[in-house]
Parts: C-alpha cells; structure tokens; sequence
C-alpha cells in the first residue's frame, strides 16, 4: 500500500524564482482550498467519495477535454494508519495532436492520501518505473513528463470546484518532486506545509 516516509526538502536553489513563486501560490491555493472545503464540513475525499456514488470499490475519474488532464481517485483497503488510504493517479496529454483526441493519456504520476485527504507521497506504478529505467531516450520521456506536469489542470466544477484546484494546484507544488520520479527515484514523501516553507525561506534569501 506504501508506507510514510519522511520528507526531504528538494534542492530549491537550483529552480528560478519565477517557478519558486508559482509554487508558492500553489501552496497558498492548497491551503486554501483545503480550509474552504474544512469550513463546509467537506473534504476532498468526502467530494471524492460522493462522486464514487456508492461504488465499491471506491473510485471516480475525472477528466478535463479541454486541458486533456485527468485523474483517478482509488480508496484502497490499507492495513494501518501509516499506509495510505486513498491515492489518486495523475494523466495528461496537453500536446495531443486532433487525430489523438480519443487516445488514452500518459499516466505521470500517483498521490498517496491519507484519511484525511492530506497528501503525503507521490509515486510512480511499478510499470512506469520500468518504462523509465529502460535504456532508450530518457531525456526525450522526462522532457515529455515536465511538460506535462506544467499542463495538468482539472478546471471542472465537478465533482467540486474547490477539490480540482486543489489537486491541480498540489502538481504545482509538488512539480520538484513529481519531476524527478524516473530518475532513479520511485517515490518521495511531500508535506504541504515544510514545502511552503522552504519556498518561503528560499525566496526570502
């Protein structure tokens, strides 16, 4: 199911500023949308559950035809509070072309929630591990990932407005981490509020 790790700050020096303050407004967009959705009674995985409509196993999937961002929302049947309990699997294809309209969107990446909703790991499926460690073009399949990590965005009202700019804002803030999955890491821990933080100090240096 995957166990909490501890989080590591990236090395924040290496990004422009430009991209340290679209992370920092990211942060703000996650809290925000989180504090929003708590002072209704909601969460995003209450929104999620809802949308699940009663299916068992739970899962929903939304996709943006616009954006050609899409994610699938998984409760899993986890063994302890350290595992997570819900995850969600990110795909985009922002550079298909019209005659690739209806094919499927390469999967980028997978969040792992807790109970509460809160982020705590991002990971790749062992199968796009593989696909990653294979010689071939490396740099050509990371380039790809980056550009579509900076597209996803799920501009939906359903199943909530709040809960798709949360989790599109979370890409953002987590853009460091998501894009070096493949390059010989599988999988990192997050945490909102240290990254809001070490973006805060790094912009302040």
């Amino acid at each position: 199911m995957g166990r909490r790790g501890t989080f590591t700050t990236p090395d924040l020096t290496r990004l422009a500023r430009a991209r340290l303050e679209e992370m920092h407004d990211a942060a703000e967009t996650v809290l925000e949308c989180e504090t929003v959705l708590s002072k209704s009674g909601m969460s995003v995985v209450s929104e999620w559950l809802r949308a699940c409509a009663g299916a068992r196993p739970a899962r929903c999937e939304i996709t943006d035809p616009e954006t050609r961002s899409r994610y699938v929302f998984r409760v899993l049947d986890t063994g302890g509070p350290e595992e997570d309990a819900c995850q969600i699997d990110l795909y985009c294809d922002a550079r298909a072309t019209p005659s690739e309209a209806n094919s499927p969107a390469p999967y980028l990446a997978t969040i792992g929630l807790d109970g509460q909703g809160r982020a705590r790991r991002v990971f790749l499926s062992d199968a796009q591990a593989r696909d990653l460690n294979n010689p071939g073009p490396q740099g050509e399949v990371s380039a790809a990932r980056i550009c579509q990590l900076d597209a996803f965005s799920v501009e939906l009202a359903y199943p909530n407005w709040a809960v798709n700019l949360w989790i599109s804002a979370l890409v953002g803030l987590f853009h460091p981490q998501l894009a070096a999955l493949g390059s010989g890491t599988q999988e990192t821990a997050i945490d909102t509020e240290a990254q809001r933080l070490a973006i805060e100090a790094e912009l302040d240096r």
